[in-house]
């Protein structure tokens, strides 16, 4: 009796040990997000798309236009989940009172919202720039687990005759006799302005891989932009031209950053041949990746696209000719 005892404890040790695993496994399934942190909602399994579809009707307004944003939203998580979703539209220089529009949601997983649509009037005394559509998703605590921002420019409409000729360069040094797109660690970006009208108003922004935008001050025609501490990803430059009396112009610009960047490695991508392959793309290798060298591509491959068809189309009629002929011939020898 003492020995069944001893056997019933060491067994109720073992199911201890063993079940701690499971326990542990179940607690993994939950988040602690402290207020106002930032998280991306957990996904149900191995899943690329994002949980938020955002878009805007157009990129650039003029007075009398309407903006429209469309915003469908995913619940990609294991378990139900409720709350808002929160869309604002700001200026970036904040000369335009905040608008906000607000939606609430709840969602069994794997479910979507229906489409939340927000409409403004671009009116006449909005000023003009560059404005900020952000989405955030925030859960009954009021907790933020997502956010995404869209950008739009607001124009004011001129009949003017006057042209702004004007040009932007990205180069890798101070004079700007080595134009590049692509940057390496530590190195500094320099763009220089050239224009054919003096005495421009110049508002010039650069948009991050973060989704963040900084506002450049042009004083001369040429500033440094350094990539000490900078994220990796595509940059996007753009700037205004403005003048009484002119057309506003506008020119944006690309630029990227890789951390392990090198001319050695830049050379090894692009192989000036005239064929846009491999890795090489508008950026990293502008000369082979221009707008004909694309059509020319695509129509190569729609050229073998409609050789494999007609080559299979062929062999079909061959074989379906060769199955008839000996058919008939068996017939024949019947």
């Amino acid at each position: 009796m003492k020995n069944l005892k001893i056997k019933a404890s060491y067994l109720l040790v073992v199911l201890f040990l063993l079940a701690i695993p499971i326990f542990k496994k179940a607690d993994a399934q939950f988040i602690d997000i402290s207020k106002d942190e930032i998280v991306d909602v957990p996904m149900a399994g191995v899943n690329d798309n994002q949980p938020i579809d955002f878009s805007i009707n157009k990129k650039e307004f003029t007075a009398g236009e309407k903006i429209e944003i469309k915003a469908v939203f995913q619940n990609q998580t294991q378990q139900s989940l409720a709350g808002r979703m929160i869309i604002i539209i700001s200026s970036l220089d904040k000369s335009f009172p905040a608008k906000s529009f607000l939606k609430e949601f709840d969602l069994s997983a794997g479910e979507k919202t229906e489409d939340f649509i927000s409409e403004m009037k671009i009116e006449d005394w909005m000023p003009v720039g560059i404005y900020q559509a952000e989405i955030e998703i925030r859960d009954k605590n009021d907790h933020s687990i997502y956010k995404k921002s869209e950008f739009f420019e607001i124009f004011q409409e001129e009949k003017i005759d006057n042209e702004i000729e004007a040009a932007v360069q990205v180069c890798a040094n101070e004079d700007c006799s080595i134009e590049k797109m692509v940057f390496g660690k530590n190195e500094t970006v320099y763009f220089k302005l050239n224009a054919s009208v003096q005495n421009l108003k110049i508002n010039a922004t650069i948009k991050t891989p973060d989704e963040k935008i900084e506002i450049l001050n042009f004083e001369n025609d040429i500033i440094s932009y350094p990539l000490v501490s900078a994220e990796e990803g595509k940059y996007s430059l753009w700037v205004n031209f403005s003048k009484e009396n002119y057309k506003n112009r506008r020119i944006e610009k690309k630029f990227i950053f890789e951390e392990e960047y090198t001319e050695e490695i830049f050379e090894s991508v692009c192989k000036i041949d005239g064929k846009c392959e491999g890795e090489e793309d508008k950026i990293n290798c502008p000369k082979d990746c221009n707008l004909k060298s694309e059509i020319r591509n695509d129509e190569n491959s729609n050229k073998i696209f409609y050789y494999a068809i007609y080559f299979i189309i062929f062999v079909i009629v061959v074989f379906a000719i060769k199955m008839y002929v000996n058919k008939r011939n068996s017939s024949k020898a019947i």
